[in-house]
């Protein structure tokens, strides 16, 4: 005989609230990490050129590239006026295949550091995509 009664429903445990934060974007990231954990959702490359970067009003800057993804850039350089937060341009300019390449992407302060600064890039346009996805795969 089938018993009919209404089975009770078990609910997984929900994390606790300290394990857990809400970002700006909407994410939620742990607090307590592992040391040997990548965040990070593009690939890094290291790429020797230099970027120009405009804050503020007049402020404009020529820093190296340490990494560079698709999602945004660490720049080294002293970040004296740089806060996290900060929004600013990011002017890359570099030659591939005879081709001038000349592109100025929104970006973020996300990570300010005492040897540079990581930022995150804005929305870019269709040629901006294509051209770093030749520069982190094709070069």
């Amino acid at each position: 005989m089938e018993d009919k009664r209404p089975r009770k429903q078990t609910v997984p445990a929900a994390r606790p609230e300290s394990e857990w934060r809400r970002v700006a974007h909407g994410r939620a990231y742990a607090e307590r990490r592992e040391p040997d954990i990548e965040l990070r959702s593009n690939p890094r490359k290291t790429i020797p050129i230099e970027v120009v970067l405009n804050y503020g009003q007049i402020h404009s800057e020529v820093v190296p590239i340490r990494d560079l993804t698709m999602g945004g850039v660490f720049v080294e350089m002293t970040a004296i006026e740089l806060h996290e937060g900060a929004l600013l341009e990011l002017m890359l300019r570099y030659r591939y295949k005879d081709r001038h390449i000349e592109h100025r992407l929104p970006a973020q302060v996300v990570r300010v550091t005492p040897d540079g600064v990581a930022l995150r890039f804005g929305d870019y346009d269709d040629d901006a995509y294509t051209d770093l996805v030749d520069l982190l795969y094709a070069m």
